[in-house]
């Protein structure tokens, strides 16, 4: 923000983030397949987009794009090794970039609680054993700030 205008730098985000959404709607356009799962994919990638390239993002923000993909049903099979996998592993990650802001406000035994309860009903599916660990292990990793003090010369 020092070395460019402020100005110079929404232009830049706005082009990055209609450049990065773009090819969403072209993909759903050509396919003209009524699809709600590839349209809840497709609002997923749009949200992201603009989560990713906006000038100006809350770490809440990134709710956003998690809702359309809470959407996304796992009863098709063919769906069920790649999409889901995704939609899980990011709802988790998501979660946990969260956690500190969580923790400021005092949610830290309802975010384990609810994060405990989707990681079982998650891995109670039919996850590779090396998936499970990695979506617990991520998990638990947030959980480090309670137990180790960060460094001081670091910010909140």
């Amino acid at each position: 923000r020092d070395r460019v205008d402020a100005a110079v730098l929404v232009k830049a985000a706005a082009g990055l983030t209609a450049l990065a959404a773009f090819p969403v709607p072209v993909s759903r356009w050509l396919r003209r397949k009524k699809d709600p799962q590839g349209f809840f994919l497709a609002l997923h990638l749009s949200a992201l987009a603009f989560f990713l390239f906006s000038f100006h993002v809350h770490e809440k923000a990134i709710l956003v794009p998690v809702a359309p993909l809470l959407l996304i049903r796992d009863d098709d099979p063919a769906r069920r090794s790649g999409v889901i996998l995704y939609r899980d592993l990011f709802v988790v990650a998501a979660t946990v970039s969260m956690s500190p802001l969580l923790f400021f406000e005092d949610l830290a035994l309802p975010y384990f609680a609810t994060l405990v309860l989707f990681l079982s009903l998650t891995l109670a599916t039919t996850y590779p054993r090396a998936v499970g660990l990695g979506l617990v292990a991520l998990g638990g990793l947030s959980a480090l700030p309670l137990v180790v003090a960060p460094p001081p010369r670091f910010p909140d």
